[in-house]
């Protein structure tokens, strides 16, 4: 009981971080987000792309959604006077694509561990038996999301869309050792349509 006659509660925090590759990432929010559902969340909150509303018909392509990203991070690039990779340029992203170096800043917050989210099962449990967590983690997924490889979308990408990615999630690449070579390379964009993968 503290002085109030209210009671406490004593208990230790125990900060975790869970990291993804920046393409991977991109892609699964693109689909989640842009996609799914005829794209009804970034239709309602006009993200990333401003003029999107819940009138249009159609949802957005992968490289309009880079494209509207970009745009975003441009703007206020100018107005921070940063880089694309600054901070100041990107934190006024949606959470869902915000650089994951600026989202979580790993360089100012103490993390008790810090795993991949491609590891998750595992580093979950390595994590519960290092912090002596009495807990079980379970990861649901709760999108069927087809296993389409990510140089199928970014095929749909230009080399400036491609480039202009990776100075906005450079310091992921830097801090968590992905690679930052573009799915597919540096070939010039394709006409691909999203049709035959996501029906109706």
């Amino acid at each position: 009981m503290n002085g109030n006659g209210n009671t406490c509660t004593n208990f230790t925090q125990k900060l975790f971080l869970v990291y993804r590759n920046p393409y991977e990432r991109l892609v699964s929010a693109f689909q989640d987000k842009a996609v799914h559902a005829e794209g009804l969340y970034s239709k309602r909150f006009h993200s990333p792309c401003k003029w999107l509303t819940l009138n249009h018909t159609l949802s957005l392509t992968f490289s309009q959604f880079v494209d509207c990203i970009i745009e975003n991070v441009e703007a206020h690039q100018q107005e921070s006077l940063g880089g694309l990779s600054s901070r100041q340029a990107t934190i006024w992203l949606d959470m869902h694509w915000t650089p994951q170096s600026h989202l979580a800043v790993p360089c100012r917050v103490d993390y008790n561990l810090i795993g991949k989210h491609e590891r998750f099962s595992k580093n979950s449990e390595f994590m519960i038996e290092r912090l002596k967590l009495n807990a079980t983690l379970t990861w649901e997924n709760r999108r069927n999301k087809l296993n389409i490889p990510l140089a199928y979308w970014f095929a749909t990408l230009s080399v400036e869309q491609k480039l202009k990615l990776y100075a906005i999630y450079k310091y992921d690449f830097l801090l968590f050792g992905f690679d930052p070579s573009p799915p597919g390379g540096m070939r010039p964009a394709q006409e691909i349509t999203t049709k035959r993968w996501f029906r109706s």
